[in-house]
């Protein structure tokens, strides 16, 4: 929601407060006497240095069990047709489960090819996470699952007639936020954490 007040001394009106982030730097806007928007934006430093794994991975897996943990799902078809989609993912007993239409092109393609790659975070603190399909099965089938999923994304696919759960095994994980961060960036592999 945009908002304007009047700067004091200026003929500016701030028409966006200060935001702070959990990632990158803070930024506010400003419409300056002649109407034009002016960004201000705090870049993160770019000096800054690199995490260790031990570190990636505690900050991967806090954005992973964190509350409604947003994440673009890609599959591909038999064919090799690709498919990208935003889904609200729940980090249960280290497995990523994912909520769909049972007749939805990401279930059809989970169903005939088991892997899936999913992205989390933004550009500066990316999570990328290759996965396979562990299993399938109706939302409402397993009580204990759909609730914990329903609390972790905040909405209940039980609630919804036609989604399916599917539980993805993560194979790979790596995560990183600056090109310092980039070597080094595998925390898993081959399904076992590196630390």
């Amino acid at each position: 929601m945009t908002t304007r007040t009047s700067v004091p001394n200026t003929d500016s009106d701030q028409s966006q407060y200060l935001i702070e982030r959990s990632f990158g730097g803070r930024d506010c806007a400003f419409l300056d006497p002649a109407g034009n928007i002016v960004r201000i934006r705090e870049l993160p430093a770019a000096t800054a240095e690199a995490r260790s794994r031990a570190a990636r991975k505690t900050d991967t897996l806090t954005m992973l069990r964190g509350a409604v943990v947003d994440v673009w799902v890609a599959t591909a078809s038999d064919d090799g047709a690709p498919y990208l989609v935003p889904l609200s993912l729940a980090w249960i007993d280290e497995r990523a489960v994912i909520a769909v239409r049972s007749n939805s092109a990401t279930a059809r393609d989970l169903r005939d090819r088991p892997n899936a790659r999913l992205g989390l975070g933004p550009t500066r603190n990316v999570v990328m996470m290759d996965a396979v399909r562990e299993r399938e099965l109706a939302a409402t089938v397993d009580e204990a699952l759909g609730t914990v999923y329903a609390v972790q994304a905040d909405w209940d696919p039980r609630q919804s007639p036609g989604f399916v759960l599917f539980v993805l095994r993560p194979i790979r994980v790596q995560a990183w936020r600056e090109a310092n961060e980039i070597a080094g960036r595998d925390l898993m592999r081959e399904g076992r954490w590196l630390v």
